[in-house]
């Protein structure tokens, strides 16, 4: 994961909103918009660690990131998403000595959710959504301009929804200020994931996920992987919480990540 500094926290950055424009514990989005006129709040964190070599340096990148996510349905069938992700801290130390560090806020991400299918349990759904250069460019934390994102997501289920399967399909353009990120960093991100729900007990969910994406650094043509396992479960009908564990499958994907957030449903 070697960039120059500013590359680095920028793609920490971007991290947050590539397939999670959605957040949660899942990557992978289902297919179905929050129901019309009801509204649904996440709260969402994330500590990544990653550690790697290059000649003789060492790197370690450590980073706590959540986000705040807003999601309400408009209609039947058509939701937006708003998504807000946060950076406490994100940091990489060379040979053990600090080599970037950065936190604040990130690019503010607007996406409407429209499920054109519905039938015999397949739903099939358009996500396209705007990147809006609001975090601070200078610290890594913001393309500087503007961007957008498209996704095709997909849910069939099974068993009368006891068990579900997603699979996501996204392209995203980034369009950056700095030179120096412009040079190091690609701009189209093309996404693909594939999730699985099952629930095990009455309020208990079982989850995994498994996904690539285009490497965004330009030096390297390793695709990130990953693989997710985690829970989900109803403390209340208005409130469900999740924790999971993800971990790289390639080298330029996190070695590790744990997952934790609450969802308040109105």
């Amino acid at each position: 994961m070697h960039l120059r500094a500013k590359a680095v926290t920028l793609l920490t950055a971007l991290s947050m909103l590539t397939g999670p424009a959605h957040a949660g514990l899942l990557h992978t989005d289902g297919a179905d918009p929050v129901e019309a006129r009801h509204v649904e709040l996440e709260l969402n964190g994330v500590y990544m660690a990653d550690s790697s070599k290059n000649g003789g340096d060492k790197a370690k990148d450590r980073s706590s990131e959540g986000d705040l996510q807003l999601d309400a349905g408009i209609v039947t069938g058509l939701g937006i998403i708003v998504t807000l992700p946060y950076t406490a801290e994100a940091r990489e130390q060379i040979n053990g000595n600090f080599n970037s560090k950065a936190a604040g806020f990130s690019d503010l991400n607007v996406a409407l959710k429209y499920r054109f299918i519905d039938s015999d349990g397949l739903k099939l759904t358009l996500k396209p959504a705007v990147i809006l250069p609001t975090g601070n460019s200078s610290e890594g934390l913001s393309d500087g301009r503007f961007g957008y994102t498209t996704s095709l997501l997909a849910t069939k289920e099974f068993a009368e929804g006891k068990f579900t399967v997603h699979s996501n399909v996204g392209y995203e353009r980034h369009n950056y200020r700095d030179d120096a990120v412009r040079q190091a960093t690609g701009h189209d991100l093309f996404t693909f994931s594939v999730a699985c729900e099952a629930e095990v007990a009455e309020k208990l969910t079982l989850a995994a996920d498994i996904g690539l994406a285009t490497n965004l650094n330009r030096a390297s043509d390793t695709p990130p992987a990953f693989a997710l396992v985690g829970i989900k479960y109803e403390f209340i009908k208005a409130v469900e919480g999740y924790a999971g564990v993800k971990a790289g499958i390639t080298k330029p994907e996190d070695d590790v990540a744990a997952l934790l957030g609450v969802v308040f449903k109105f």
